[in-house]
């Protein structure tokens, strides 16, 4: 600098295009940023008014900061020593950059060498736990859903055991139904055959049964009457009465041997009620 800009105030301009170049170098450097504000170390209004300066100089933000704002003196001397605080900008500088992991814009050491490309290696790492922590969520979302799966299907098996019983129990029930369902249709009221068969029976002078045989075949009632007649014509009368549109003689036969008088003829007749009428 051609002079100190504390001292005289000409010399801030000199001042701002150092830091312009500075600024420029910093920002050519990889993983850099542009600067966001200019910070002075310092107390007195000489810094205050250099930073108002270079502010307007710059168009970026000016800070005076105080480093030892904090520190408790022993003696009023070494607080007055402000002349002293711009030998701590570098250190303030570093300890910035450690506390925040931030590498070196320079390297003083080997101010030619290139900057070495930044590692990857952090990047790899990161994919690679991505990648494992991914293949863990796949095989724990596998595991889970085949849980489910086979406690879905335990549940089914136990749903499916329970409806063959039931499906046992209505196939019973069912078969009984039916077969209740078929005597019903098969089923005679006896007594009002009886009392068809006395409607049309001839007198008791007439014929006479000595047997009466009530019974179902396939389903149709047939009633089979043993008996014995006065004659031949007796016998011809019963066989016609015993026909009409619900009943039907089935079969027929008489003989005249072993009939004690007053009656001369053993008869057999069988009559099948009609299904349905």
């Amino acid at each position: 600098l051609p002079g100190d800009p504390l001292a005289d105030p000409a010399h801030a301009p000199a001042l701002a295009v150092e830091l312009r170049r500075t600024m420029a170098a910093a920002q050519n450097q990889p993983g850099s940023r542009p600067a966001e504000s200019v910070v002075f170390l310092g107390t007195s209004d000489r810094w205050g008014r250099l930073a108002a300066s270079i502010s307007e100089e710059l168009r970026l933000p000016s800070d005076v900061v105080d480093p030892f704002g904090e520190v408790e003196w022993e003696d009023r001397v070494s607080r007055d020593c402000t002349e002293s605080f711009r030998r701590f900008a570098p250190l303030v500088g570093a300890a910035w950059d450690e506390a925040t992991s931030t590498p070196p814009a320079f390297d003083f050491l080997h101010p030619r060498r290139r900057p070495e490309p930044p590692s990857r290696r952090n990047t790899y790492a990161l994919a690679g736990l991505a990648a494992g922590l991914l293949v863990l969520a796949v095989m724990a979302a596998s595991w889970l859903k085949g849980g489910r799966v086979e406690s879905e299907i335990r549940r089914l098996q136990a749903n499916s055991r329970t409806l063959d019983k039931n499906f046992e129990k209505a196939e019973k029930t069912e078969k009984a139904a039916q077969e209740v369902a078929q005597w019903i249709a098969g089923e005679v009221n006896w007594l009002d055959e009886l009392r068809w068969l006395s409607e049309h029976f001839p007198q008791a002078e007439d014929a006479m049964l000595t047997q009466i045989k009530l019974n179902v075949n396939s389903g149709r009632g047939e009633i089979t009457l043993d008996g014995v007649a006065r004659n031949v014509e007796s016998v011809g009368e019963l066989d016609r009465g015993l026909h009409d549109e619900r009943h039907r003689l089935a079969g027929k036969s008489k003989s005249e041997s072993g009939v004690k008088p007053p009656y001369g003829v053993q008869f057999r007749s069988t009559v099948r009620i009609e299904r349905g009428q």
